[in-house]
Parts: C-alpha cells; structure tokens; sequence
C-alpha cells in the first residue's frame, strides 16, 4: 500500500527544479577511455566547473549526467547571471560532452569581453551534444576591446563543435552568433543548429559572428532556423577573414539589417585577405533583405552579400526571396550580392524572387579586379518586380558585370521586366582599368539559352542587354565572345528614354564582340505608348542586335519577328530595324533572316526617318553570304522618310547575298526609297554576286 501511495505522489508531483542562487558543489568524477570526467548533473555542478576552468584548470573534462534547469522559468533581470566558463587568462581546453542533455536558464547582462555558456576556448578543446535552452545573452564592448558573444561559446579556438543547438537570444555591439562569436585556429563544425533569434549591432551570423584571419573552419550537416538581424549580417558567418568550407548545410532563418546594413543569406562579407571560402550542396530557403539604400546603395545576396576574396558555389540552390525593405535602389543577387573579387558558380539553381534596383538570378554586380565562372547553373526565381519600372535594371543570371568572365551552360526560364531587362547579363563593362594595377574586362559567354519573356523600358537583350568598353581606345584589344546562345523568349519594349531592343543582344558600343552561331526565336515587339512613355533619342531594333557598332556575326539566324507601333505622337527622331542587326555592324558572315518586319509609325511623324532592311537596317561595313527570307513592310503617312532594303543601306562592302523576302513601303517619297537587295551604298562601296527572288518590291503601292 505505501508503495502505490509513493508511486501516485510522483505521479501527481513531478520533480520541481529550483532556480540556481549561484552556489557550487564539486560532482563526482569518473574515467571514459583513460581521461577523467567530472559528472554534472546540477546547476551547482556546473558553476564548479566554471570556477575551475577560471582559475586555471583548463583541460578539465565534463559530461553531463542529467539536464541542467539553471532557471525554471524564462530568463530576466532577475536571473542569477551566469559567469562563462574560460576566459582571456584561462582559455578552456577540455572536452565537454553533454551527452543528448540540456543546459537551460543561462542569462548575461553585463558587458563581457566573452560572452556565451562558454567564453573563451582553446585549441585541443571538443564541446560536443549538448542543447542551450531559454537563453538570454546581452553583452557589449569593453573599452577599447571588441566584445564576442555566441550561443555555446564567444572566442572558440578549439578542434570542434559538434551536435549542439542553441534555443535563445544574443545580443552584441560588435559580434554576435548562435553558436559562436569568434573562429580562431583551425576548426571543425559538425551537426549544429541555431533556433535563436540573433542581433549584431556591428556583424551578426545565425552559426559564426566572425571567422578571423588565419583561421581554417569546415561546417558540415548545420542549419541556422533563427531570424539574424543587424547592420551586416549572415545567415552562417556574419565576417570571414579566413578559410571556410561549407557543405551540405540549410539556411532557414530570416536575416535582415538595420538602415545602413547588408545582408547574405550564408555569408555578409569575405575579406580581401581572406582564403578560399567554399559553399557546396548548400540551400537556403530564409528571405535576405538590406535596408535603406545610399544613393549607391547596400547589398543583399542570397547567400554572400560581399565578396572581396576567393568564393566558389558548387551545387546549390536558393529559394528564400532575396530583396530590398526600403528603397528601390542597390544591388541583390540570388547568390551573390556584389563580387568584388573572385567567384565561381557551378552546378546551382535559383528559385527566389530577387528584387532591388539592380537585381539577378545569381550575381548583382562584379568588379574588373576579379575571374569570374558561372557554369551549368538554371534561374526559375523571378526578377525585380512585376510592374515595369525605368529605374530597374534586371537580368537572369548577372545585372552589372566587370571582369574576366565566363558564363557557360547556363538557362534562364521566367519572365523579366523593369528598364534594362536581359535574359543572361545586364550590362557588361569591358576594356582594361588601371588603378595600383592594370585589370582588363572580357566577356565569353556560351552555351546560354534564355526561355522568358522579357519586357523593358529603355533596352531590352535576349541574352545581353549592353556591352561596352570603358575607353574607345580598347575596342580592338578585347574581344567579348557570344557562341552557341539562344533566345525563345518573347521580347517587348515599352519605350521610355533610350530605345535599344536585340534578340540576343540590345546595344554594342566601342567593344569588339564576336557572335557565333547565336539564334533569336522569340518575336520582337516595340510599342510606344499615349501615355507619355516615348523614345526620346534614335532607336535600334534588330533580330540579333539593335546597335550593333564593332560586332561580329557569324553562322547565325533569327527567327522572330519584328513589329514597331507607334501610338505616343512623339516617335523616335530615326528608327532603325533590321533582320539581324537594327544599326552599324563591322560584319555579318553566312547569316539568315526568316523573321518579317512591320513598321507602322505615328500619324504625327513629320521630318521622322525610319530604315528597315533584312539583314542590316542601316550601316554594316560587310555583308557576306547571308540571305533574307522575311517580309520587310513600312506603313503610315507620307509625313516620315521611309526607306527599306532586302539586304541592307548604306553597305561597304556586300557580296553573294540572297533576298527572298517581299519589301514593301506604303508612302514612299520616290522609288529609290525601296531596293531588293541595297540602297544608298557608301563612298568606294564593293558588291558581288547577290540576287533577289522576292515577289513583290514596291513603293506607294507599285512595283519598282
């Protein structure tokens, strides 16, 4: 009978853990393969071990025998403060196993120099299974001196962290973590999670606030589910200055900044001096968002902000929505914000919606100082916003680009629209740059295919939207490669300010490029609005390119028509359309137009000029063996000069080139408006060997 008395008393009375008062008591000791263990099972166990750590027993060891309540319920002001085990004079370097136990009640509220369950740890030292829970962790800098707080533990130098997780709250003016502020030494981080809610005032990351110079840190199987606030922060490691290796690790937690902040959704910022930083089979699925912008702006990436050292992405994918909270300027990219230096994507996949002024499925923008690789990767995130906007820069893969660059094997597949819009880059710097060292800046993009519809205001480019040299001086010195790329998205240009559109590329001003075997599937549409949206300069419409300056095309082919719509009254000044090139080109070689041309200005166009052509709108050096098998048609008034071509106007030099293609020309002012192959050769011209087959080449309504 008093057995079941006992037994019911239990049952109705679960055991009550006191709050800990901040008195000690030595626990037990036992030997785990030839190192003794001191076995903790009470707050008082624990505070022991701490005070015997401080005063110098650092390579004591400890595994805990029971969860540890410090403080029953949640954590305030009026918790016993709980002093860090290891400090700047007795650095810990032992083992601490917690065994699948937890540790719950921990509170800091003075500024400490180190701040966390753990302060500062040694090298040789293993913190291992153990969970932080009802965690409060408020420190701030002493002096002159940078103050670290984490999770764990502030200042780890030790050999590795393994399967712990914090549950809580931390908070620094200089660096803050779930799990540790400061990497130092060479380090392994296996297993870990943080669920807490992290702030930084300086540098935050839901793991890592800092990894420092010299240090090597490999992180495997993590995860950061905390929400990660601050200035600059990671959804990993808020700074890395030294070598870090990521693998297999998920972001699921919300990383925001303050007014003058960026974000990364692994990673805020890797140094200049840095080693190489590696992500590899890595998601992360948190929303990145920087705050108010500068005029130049802040950077959010999905998951670097900034790289100003080596970075290389392998195998990884980005769902979280990476954007900007204030206004619409900066830079974001899925996965990176802005590289400054190096960086190499591979095998990657974005599916976030990326939104900032300047926006891309993979990298916001890039610097001249830096090689750059994106290969085999797909974009499936949206781009900036869905409602048009002039200011707006976006493009599939990467928006303002520098450097030595490669893009290969890469596709995008939504939809884009803003001002500058482009299926793979934006806008491309190249030519050379001289600050302490001479930089040069070369393009070479292949194997690329754009799947989305694109609709800009001011330049609009299937794969590209500009490419041009920072001096003119430079056109012959670099060469910019397009090879094998492809475009089967439709593309739309809503005119407002400069009008460039090209299905593959928009505009090429003082850069030498060379286009091989490149295709336009996609139809092009050029629509000047009533209500105000209007071309204010010349516009350069063309199959492949619109203004096509030192360019070089080669085995190529459009397939997509062109139609232009004027209904603002306040037309372009000179509309240039062609087959494959709208404007100027050095040479077209062995390239067809299956593509039709359908011009139809405003009523209102007086002293207006409009030129359209099969191959070339208006100015090629040399067009050679190439052949127009679209319709080329003019309508309208007889207010505008309309003057069409089946080849091309004003040429240099054209030989053994074939129009099939019907021209047509509604209100000609005479009939040398209208040619079946040129019109209007230049001084000291050279043609050879072309015909036309076209049935109908009319002017005014009559055969010429």
């Amino acid at each position: 009978m008093l057995k079941k008395l006992i037994a019911a008393f239990l049952f109705v009375c679960p055991l009550v853990f006191a709050n800990w008062e901040g008195d000690l008591l030595k626990p037990t000791s036992c030997d785990i393969d030839g190192k003794t263990f001191y076995e903790l099972s009470s707050p008082e166990h624990l505070a022991w071990f701490a005070m015997q750590v401080n005063k110098g027993n650092v390579d004591y060891n400890a595994i805990l025998k029971d969860d540890i309540v410090i403080w029953e319920t949640p954590v305030s002001a009026l918790t016993t403060e709980w002093i860090p085990i290891g400090t700047a004079d007795s650095k810990y370097a032992g083992v601490f196993d917690g065994d699948g136990h937890k540790i719950s009640g921990i509170y800091i509220a003075e500024s400490q120099l180190y701040a966390g369950l753990f302060g500062a740890v040694a090298k040789g030292s293993v913190i291992k299974n153990l969970t932080l829970e009802n965690v409060s962790i408020t420190s701030s800098t002493m002096g002159s001196s940078t103050s670290f707080s984490g999770g764990i533990v502030a200042r780890f130098a030790g050999d590795s962290l393994l399967n712990c997780e914090f549950n809580g709250f931390v908070r620094d003016t200089n660096y803050a973590a779930g799990i540790a502020g400061a990497i130092l030494g060479t380090s392994y981080i296996g297993n870990v999670r943080n669920n807490g809610t992290i702030e930084g005032a300086y540098s935050a990351g839901g793991l890592i606030g800092i990894a420092a110079q010299g240090s090597s840190t490999t992180i495997k199987n993590s995860v950061n589910d905390g929400s990660v606030s601050g200035r600059d922060n990671g959804g990993f490691i808020g700074m890395v200055y030294g070598k870090v290796s990521i693998d297999s690790c998920a972001n699921n937690g919300d990383v925001l900044t303050d007014s003058a902040g960026s974000s990364g959704g692994f990673i805020y910022g890797i140094a200049k001096n840095s080693s190489l930083t590696s992500i590899k089979n890595s998601v992360n699925r948190g929303h990145v968002v920087s705050g108010y912008e500068s005029k130049e702006g802040l950077v959010v990436g999905g998951f670097v902000a900034v790289n100003e050292g080596v970075l290389e992405i392998d195998n990884c994918v980005n769902e979280g929505k990476v954007s900007k909270n204030e206004k619409n300027w900066g830079v974001g990219g899925g996965f990176v914000g802005w590289g400054r230096n190096n960086v190499s994507i591979t095998r990657s996949v974005n599916k976030g919606n990326v939104y900032a002024g300047r926006s891309a499925g993979f990298i916001g923008k890039t610097d001249s100082v830096g090689v750059y690789l994106i290969k085999d990767c797909v974009n499936e995130g949206q781009i900036g916003s869905s409602i048009l906007s002039s200011s707006q820069t976006n493009s599939g893969f990467v928006t303002n680009a520098t450097g030595r660059f490669t893009i290969d094997g890469v596709v995008n597949k939504v939809d884009i629209v803003g001002g500058l819009v482009a299926g793979i880059v934006g806008v491309f710097r190249g030519g050379s740059y001289s600050y302490s060292n001479s930089y040069t800046s070369v393009l070479n993009l292949k194997n690329a295919v754009n799947e989305g519809n694109l609709t800009g205001m001011t330049n609009v480019g299937g794969i590209v939207g500009k490419i041009f040299n920072i001096s003119k001086s430079d056109h012959g010195n670099y060469v910019h490669q397009l090879t094998n790329v492809v475009n089967r998205g439709h593309l739309s240009l809503v005119t407002k300010g400069g009008c460039d559109i090209g299905g593959i590329l928009s505009y090429n001003s003082d850069s030498s490029t060379v286009m091989t075997n490149v295709k336009n599937y996609g139809d092009i549409f050029i629509y000047t609005s009533p209500a105000g949206a209007y071309c204010s300069g010349n516009g350069y419409y063309g199959g492949i390119v619109g203004y096509g300056y030192y360019t070089k095309i080669l085995d190529s082919e459009n397939h997509g028509n062109i139609d232009y719509i004027d209904e603002s009254g306040m037309a372009t000044k000179t509309g240039y359309f062609g087959g494959l090139v709208g404007y100027r080109t050095w040479s077209v070689n062995r390239s067809n137009n299956y593509g039709n041309i359908y011009v139809q200005p405003s009523a209102d166009t007086s002293g207006k000029h409009y030129f359209a052509s099969g191959i070339v709108g208006y100015f090629p050096d040399t067009v050679d063996y190439c052949i127009n098998e679209g319709r080329i048609e003019i309508v309208g008034k007889e207010s505008y000069s309309a003057l069409a071509a089946g080849i091309s106007q004003y040429t240099l030099v054209a030989g053994a080139n074939i129009n099939r293609g019907n021209v047509i020309v509604r209100w000609a002012s005479n009939d040398s408006n209208v040619a079946a192959l040129y019109r209007d050769s230049r001084k000291n011209a050279y043609f050879a060997g072309a015909y036309s087959t076209a049935d109908s080449i009319m002017a005014s309504g009559k055969n010429v």
